[in-house]
């Protein structure tokens, strides 16, 4: 497991709120860390095991969804939701937003969105508020996004400056040791690297798969669907039909 670096006082803040069951938005610039900081922070609420998470705030687990995939489109992520929480089969004939809103219904939940900037109403955009509007009062939601103008300010952890430079040093020389040699991890070019978003130099971002694997949602996709699915069949539903929800 990699360590997590820097950002002390916005990890602890988000761990609270995560702890308190609040709604939450992450804000920052491309590549300044939201991603590897909500991956620490649910790590630290939910825990790595069954147990942990049964015994956390969201008993029924962690729903990461990645709205850039799908271009702002509702449908295609509602389907996604519904399907991941009770299985392809579930309400099949329904509308794409009944299916989400019933498989969310009473679940004690978290739900990620990244890629928020898809879904701003323009161009046959869906907008935000109308894309979650099929989750249930007990789900929660953790929005990572560059706007924020999508944000409530009440309920925001906020990332304004890149990574400094000790602890981005650090973070770097760490995901590269095994893989580029002393001298070029050493060189300006590197640290000009570890200084500014990770994500915007194609070089390091391309120099391994590893550090693909640490830093994209595919990573806390894997990670968070590990840990549990959901156990539909003993969920109160609103008709019959939900019935169809399985294990």
């Amino acid at each position: 497991m990699t360590k997590f670096y820097g950002r002390k006082k916005q990890r602890n803040e988000l761990v609270k709120r995560l702890s308190d069951r609040l709604n939450t938005a992450v804000v920052g610039s491309a590549g300044y860390g939201k991603t590897a900081l909500a991956a620490d922070a649910v790590r630290e609420v939910v825990g790595d095991d069954e147990p942990s998470l049964a015994a956390s705030p969201y008993p029924d687990g962690v729903v990461f969804l990645d709205l850039y995939s799908d271009h702002g489109q509702a449908e295609p992520v509602w389907h996604k939701l519904a399907s991941t929480l009770c299985g392809p089969g579930f309400l099949e004939r329904s509308p794409a937003d009944e299916r989400a809103r019933q498989a969310s219904d009473g679940r004690r939940m978290l739900v990620i969105i990244e890629g928020d900037e898809e879904a701003d109403g323009h161009d046959g955009h869906i907008e935000l508020k109308q894309l979650l509007s099929v989750l249930s009062d007990e789900n929660r939601s953790l929005l990572l996004t560059r706007e924020i103008t999508q944000a409530d300010p009440l309920a925001m952890v906020q990332l304004d400056d890149p990574l400094a430079p000790r602890e981005a040093g650090q973070l770097f020389d760490k995901l590269t040791r095994s893989v580029w040699p002393s001298p070029i991890r050493t060189t300006p070019r590197g640290s000009a690297i570890c200084g500014y978003p990770i994500r915007e130099s194609p070089t390091y971002w391309n120099s391994s798969s590893r550090l693909t694997r640490i830093f994209t949602g595919a990573k806390l996709t894997t990670l968070w669907r590990r840990w549990r699915k959901p156990d539909c069949s003993s969920r109160r539903r609103t008709n019959s039909s939900s019935s169809t929800c399985a294990k």
